[in-house]
């Protein structure tokens, strides 16, 4: 029997009496129990089975909540980070989506355009395309970017856009896709600005001369380019000015670097000031400047621009309360009587302005012909030079000075001789201005000094010519910063004794700088040196020289001697040189001794040494060693 139903007839029969006279009802009834408790078995287990599915799935649900909740924070995350690299990038960034409005915007976006990035969101396409055409400065530019985007959805675009504040922008666009759904189109606009000026000033400093703001060598090239162009196809002519400054190196030298800076400066100021407003006036470096004068159609219009050019010549210019005089030399050529390109022309010119120069400066020259073939005659001794010093084709010839009242050498004067590949032998009147104005002669200098050097030396160790032996300085060399230096080298490379080595030196050189001079002076007298004033009275403050520097001789002028016989003035000049040369203790070497009748004069005024071809002209190395000894035997036999 079912045991719920045991218990239920026990709790409500308790006489088995009755149980038992109703045993066939109560084992039906038992029946139903079981099929009810089978029932009940089963749909527990049924229940118990979709209780465990709902939870599994339930927590399958849960699972996917949390992974759901993290992936939604991390891409949030993403998002906030994405953003945070936007705005902290110097660029704007717009994403646009299909329909024209903005999905995502960075700060500098924001501020570019001055929204709120709550008001950008919320505007339509028409609004942003509105704002964008009115930040621009061309808006057709910008409507055509428009339209092309707007019709080739795939467009990839890039340039430049200025906006009206005079910024701009360079610009980059890329359409967005998922697979082949177009999703809309992204913006980066980068502020270029700086850039686009500093190519503006690079392209200027490439272009323009750095100290002036004139046109360079470049421009000036260019310019004549074009210029050459127009005059062929209209039929006019084109002037070519070479202006080169005189005198700018000393200028330069004496007063510093600033005021010779500051000199060019108003210089160029000068010249603009006196050609016409459509003229192009370049500095080409240093202090040469080159005009450009074109749409000639009457030559006459030439002499007219000459007249204006040349007015700036024997203009002051006053820098820090001194006054310089602007002085130039200028030459001219012309297209097309002289050239058809730019680089012949600006030569000619230059060709012009050379012999412009070598005129005396401060003047004007046309480029003609004859000219070309005096500058390729330069350029071949130029080469020739150089050659020559490689090569070592110079000697030295060696002219002796001699006591007047003994007859004995007590020195020489070094000259210097070139032996040509020819064969020819060139005296210093055939070269040394031209090396002079090429830079070589600072070259020439050097080798005649340490082979002078070289000379004392063997003397002194070969035999008893231990005299001064002189070498006449180029005043290039005098003034050139490294001058003392050099000396300095060699003296000590031969260890020279003081007092063997002699410099003689013009004396006009003294006059340009003497503060300058004496320093100099005071240099080489400290390395051993003696200096000599060459053609002393020649110059026009000689009296002033003897009071401001400290030399050891004194060269009187060949012309002098010359005309002393024959010319009381000349005569007196001699006699007072000597006198005053005696009471400062300064030596005096007559130079252009020709005959008996000289070397009387300068006996009597009292002068202790001469030079000249009375005694001998220069010979060469073994002549005069020979000379000398034949002198001393001769003074030896006197005074035996």
């Amino acid at each position: 029997m079912n045991d719920l139903l045991l218990r239920l007839i026990k709790k409500h029969f308790p006489d088995e009496k009755g149980l038992l006279e109703n045993t066939a009802f109560f084992d039906a009834l038992s029946d139903v129990f079981d099929e009810y408790d089978d029932d009940r078995y089963i749909l527990e287990q049924s229940l118990t089975v979709t209780s465990n599915e709902l939870m599994e799935i339930n927590d399958q649900l849960k699972n996917k909540l949390v992974a759901y909740q993290s992936a939604t924070d991390k891409a949030q995350e993403e998002l906030a980070k994405r953003q945070a690299q936007l705005d902290a990038t110097p660029e704007a960034v717009f994403s646009f989506e299909a329909n024209g409005t903005v999905s995502l915007v960075n700060r500098a976006g924001l501020e570019l355009i001055g929204l709120s990035r709550e008001q950008v969101y919320q505007n339509d396409a028409k609004q942003n395309l509105a704002i964008f055409s009115d930040l621009v400065s061309n808006t057709d530019e910008f409507e055509d970017i428009m339209y092309q985007t707007e019709t080739t959805k795939e467009i990839c675009l890039s340039g430049q856009l200025e906006f009206r504040d005079g910024r701009f922008f360079e610009y980059f666009t890329v359409p967005e896709y998922l697979g082949e759904k177009y999703l809309g189109r992204v913006y980066y606009l980068r502020d270029v600005s700086k850039l686009k000026e500093k190519q503006k000033e690079l392209k200027f400093k490439a272009f323009h001369d750095e100290l002036t703001g004139l046109p360079n060598r470049a421009h000036l090239l260019n310019t004549l380019d074009r210029a050459i162009l127009n005059a062929e196809e209209n039929k006019t002519c084109v002037a070519v000015v070479f202006i080169d400054l005189d005198n700018f190196k000393f200028i330069n030298d004496t007063a510093g670097h600033g005021v010779g800076d500051e000199f060019i400066i108003r210089a160029a100021q000068s010249f603009k000031e006196n050609i016409r407003c459509d003229d192009i006036i370049g500095r080409l470096g240093g202090d040469e400047f080159l005009v450009i004068f074109d749409g000639i159609s009457d030559k006459s219009q030439i002499e007219k621009f000459k007249q204006r050019l040349m007015s700036v010549l024997g203009k002051t210019i006053v820098i820090k309360n001194r006054e310089y005089d602007l002085s130039c030399s200028i030459g001219l050529s012309l297209f097309p009587d002289h050239g058809d390109n730019a680089h012949d022309l600006i030569r000619k010119a230059d060709i012009a302005m050379y012999e412009a120069k070598q005129a005396g400066k401060k003047t004007f020259y046309y480029f003609v012909p004859q000219l070309e073939k005096v500058a390729l005659d330069r350029i071949d001794l130029e080469s020739r030079l150089r050659n020559g010093i490689k090569n070592n084709e110079f000697f030295l010839m060696y002219q002796p000075k001699v006591d007047v009242s003994t007859g004995q050498v007590v020195g020489a004067e070094a000259l210097i001789r070139w032996r040509q590949s020819d064969g020819s032998i060139a005296t210093p009147n055939e070269f040394i201005e031209f090396a002079e104005s090429t830079g070589l002669i600072h070259l020439v200098t050097e080798w005649v000094v340490d082979r002078v050097c070289r000379q004392i030396v063997a003397w002194n160790n070969e035999s008893s010519h231990q005299f001064p032996i002189a070498i006449n300085i180029s005043p290039k060399d005098f003034t050139n910063d490294q001058f003392v230096e050099l000396v300095a080298g060699i003296v000590h490379k031969y260890n020279i004794p003081h007092g063997q080595l002699e410099f003689e030196i013009t004396e006009n050189v003294f006059m340009k700088d003497t503060d300058h001079s004496r320093k100099i002076v005071r240099q080489l007298r400290a390395l051993g040196v003696l200096i000599s004033i060459d053609d002393f009275g020649t110059g026009f403050s000689s009296m002033s020289v003897l009071l401001d520097l400290d030399v050891d001789y004194l060269k009187i002028d060949k012309t002098f001697v010359s005309y002393a016989r024959n010319n009381e003035k000349s005569a007196a000049i001699v006699k007072s040189i000597i006198d005053i040369a005696r009471n400062l203790s300064v030596g005096v070497i007559a130079e252009g001794i020709e005959d008996q009748k000289d070397l009387y004069f300068v006996q009597n005024a009292g002068c202790n040494v001469a030079q000249g071809f009375y005694y001998s002209r220069p010979i060469s190395l073994e002549d005069f060693e020979q000379y000398v000894e034949r002198v001393n035997m001769q003074f030896s036999a006197y005074m035996g």
